[in-house]
């Protein structure tokens, strides 16, 4: 794969939402979590809060390594993911709760993980170089604008 291509790796989810959004007449219903497009420029960088996490995410080689925070907590958190899709088709079959507060709720818990992961330090560290310019070894923490601006979005609902 070259670099900067982007990978959609699929583990049944669009398919299990798809189906819930069918059944509750929305069939384009969805939750996406990330940076939104308009996001704050970035603290000392021309590039946006949303550029910066996609450098990382991915990385831009030499000299940034990939620091996945999106695709790694989602591969790391899969089970949970498909347990509470199943639980919100329970709840919306049985009418407890709406196919847009299910993927809500749903968007809150992937935002949540994935800032505990930013938080608690994603590999490789920071070269020897950063450390002595922010004070630190873990990386995609030193303005917390990342971590701060992640959002989630239910649409189509």
């Amino acid at each position: 794969m070259a670099h900067g291509e982007l990978k959609d790796i699929d583990r049944g989810w669009r398919a299990a939402i798809q189906s819930m959004a069918a059944a509750a007449g929305r069939p384009g219903a969805h939750v996406v979590v990330g940076w939104p497009e308009g996001s704050p420029q970035h603290a000392g960088s021309s590039m946006t809060v949303a550029q910066i996490a996609s450098i990382h995410e991915f990385g831009l080689p030499p000299h940034i390594p990939e620091r996945s925070m999106l695709r790694a907590t989602c591969e790391l958190n899969s089970e949970k993911y498909t347990e509470a899709l199943r639980k919100i088709g329970i709840g919306i079959t049985y009418a407890r709760i709406d196919l847009r507060r299910g993927l809500d709720l749903l968007g809150i818990t992937i935002k949540g993980d994935v800032q505990k992961r930013i938080a608690a330090g994603i590999m490789p560290p920071n070269a020897p170089s950063t450390i002595a310019r922010k004070g630190s070894s873990k990386p995609l923490i030193h303005t917390g604008q990342m971590r701060a601006a992640l959002d989630h979005e239910v649409r189509g609902a």
